[in-house]
């Protein structure tokens, strides 16, 4: 059997044994909530961007090609984005839309899987030549994460292995697949360049890294920028300490990779600079790093290794120049004066997971090795137990009750696509991955004036709006229908509104239809 295809069975037995491990807390979840009256949300972790990702998909199974958010009543141009999850709504089809969306995501998330082991493989083959490291590293990279879970022991404070997948790989894999896939495309378009040659179809891989890495853009836009700043750096320091081209050649051999992705990019620049709701959008999605802090303890160990191996034995890994320039440009990537500082980080911990095998492998006691490596193993085995552990509670926001399920059920029956609902926080996050409609609030970064209407509606519900307020707000919003929790005070307001016809009510919820001029 040759190399190849013994890699290949490998790639797919590892990646087969991360899907079975994975798939545990989505089965157990689904199988709970046959018997504990619920609905299962589908997602075991992140419930507010896990609703908003299949919302998305909704949108594509309601005949929608351009993006434009559910979570805000405000007007919108309509934005190429997201468009695996559009792609990914048209293959469903009535009835139980919801469901079919949710083993789509899940089909989703194994073939990122498969698709993320495999470009880290080759992408790690780069650098060592033992089938033995490589796939040690690929582990490590996959499932691994750093000391940070010494921080809860020791300090009670999360860990960037906890909420960072952009720094870490198992939360990608956990439920993340449009990251799996943008982080596998940018580690190929890297791989095209680090080894020149010829790529599928026999064409030039200078050609197609730059198609890669637009496609890595695809499922995660500022991987485009990201895949640019790590070239340009490393090709700088190739052609100050090693090249003897011309600087023309230089630009020549690079240049399809900046100009392939370059319209895309541009389009989301431009986009965000000039349309209305995008540029609220951006102010409102903030992922800034953390302190400094937290990353010596999520990648100490691989930068120690990093040291020891370039400083102390001067003994690197294969093409160790590309790595050795990514960790040194690392700091300046994560505190990058953007909103989204944390992203540039993404595939990162790959360089790291290279560096701490290359070290213990050449140079650390087998016995000693490997209970490092089940201590960097530690974390992923938290956050897995811990999902196991939270399915198991049947509460929000990770299962739904029957009794709002039922109201989203009677106002996809009696309503429009894209009519408004006001609901609060939580229901109107769930509402638009259930039904082809609009909320005012529910999503942090995609709900426009957030903190503004987020103080009307907890006002509202609380009943300290006046009918004069409420009339003002709703036809702002263009609100057509509420639903109230029974215990909300603010429901008085509306029983006393003449514009307001109570639709249907059960245990828990009541539903109101706000009235149009016509129909009182």
């Amino acid at each position: 059997m040759s190399e190849r295809k013994i890699e290949l069975i490998w790639i797919l037995k590892f990646s087969l044994i991360v899907i079975f491990i994975t798939l545990i807390p989505y089965f157990l979840g689904f199988e709970l909530a046959k018997n504990g009256g619920v609905t299962f949300s589908g997602f075991i972790f992140g419930v507010e961007d896990g609703n908003s990702y299949i919302a998305k998909m909704l949108l594509g199974q309601s005949g929608d090609w351009l993006f434009r958010t559910p979570y805000t009543s405000y007007p919108q141009n309509g934005f190429i984005a997201f468009l695996p999850y559009l792609f990914l709504g048209k293959l469903a089809s009535k009835p139980e839309v919801h469901l079919q969306l949710l083993i789509l995501f899940q089909i989703f998330r194994c073939f990122g899987i498969v698709y993320l082991i495999y470009e880290t493989f080759y992408f790690v083959k780069l650098f060592f030549e033992k089938q033995d490291f490589i796939k040690k590293a690929v582990v490590i990279s996959s499932v691994g994460g750093g000391l940070g879970w010494l921080l809860i022991i020791l300090f009670t404070k999360i860990p960037l292995e906890f909420y960072s997948p952009e720094s870490f790989g198992f939360l990608s894999i956990l439920g993340l697949p449009h990251l799996c896939f943008s982080r596998g495309l940018m580690l190929r378009s890297f791989r095209m360049l680090i080894e020149p040659g010829a790529d599928i179809f026999n064409l030039d891989r200078k050609l197609t890294a730059g198609f890669y890495l637009f496609m890595s853009g695809i499922f995660q836009p500022l991987n485009i920028p990201l895949g640019w700043l790590v070239i340009g750096v490393w090709k700088i320091y190739e052609y100050i300490f090693k090249s003897r081209d011309k600087i023309l050649n230089l630009i020549k051999q690079n240049f399809a990779y900046f100009l392939i992705p370059l319209p895309f990019f541009t389009y989301n620049a431009l986009n965000f600079l000039i349309d209305p709701y995008l540029k609220i959008w951006e102010n409102q999605n903030i992922i800034k790093s953390p302190p400094l802090g937290a990353y010596l303890w999520a990648y100490g160990l691989g930068y120690l290794c990093l040291i020891f191996a370039n400083l102390i034995q001067k003994k690197v890994p294969l093409n160790n120049s590309f790595i050795l320039i990514w960790s040194i440009f690392l700091p300046f990537l994560v505190y990058f004066p953007i909103n989204l500082q944390r992203r540039l980080a993404d595939g990162f911990w790959i360089v790291m997971s290279i560096y701490i095998i290359f070290v213990f492998e050449n140079f650390i006691y087998k016995k000693i090795r490997w209970a490092i490596y089940m201590t960097l193993c530690i974390s992923s085995i938290f956050l897995l137990v811990g999902s196991i552990n939270s399915v198991q509670n049947l509460n929000e926001p990770i299962y739904l009750s029957q009794e709002i399920i039922e109201v989203f059920t009677f106002i996809n029956g009696d309503g429009n696509k894209n009519d408004v609902v006001l609901a609060p926080f939580n229901e109107s996050n769930a509402l638009p991955a259930y039904i082809p409609m609009r909320v005012v609030t529910g999503h942090g970064p995609e709900s426009k004036n957030l903190s503004e209407i987020g103080r009307f509606v907890d006002d509202f519900y609380s009943g300290k709006i006046n009918e004069a307020e409420i009339d003002k707000r709703f036809s702002e919003f263009q609100i057509r229908y509420v639903i109230f929790q029974k215990s909300d005070e603010g429901i008085k307001s509306l029983e006393r509104d003449s514009n307001s016809l109570k639709l249907f009510e059960n245990d828990k919820y009541v539903l109101f239809r706000y009235m149009k001029i016509g129909e009182m």
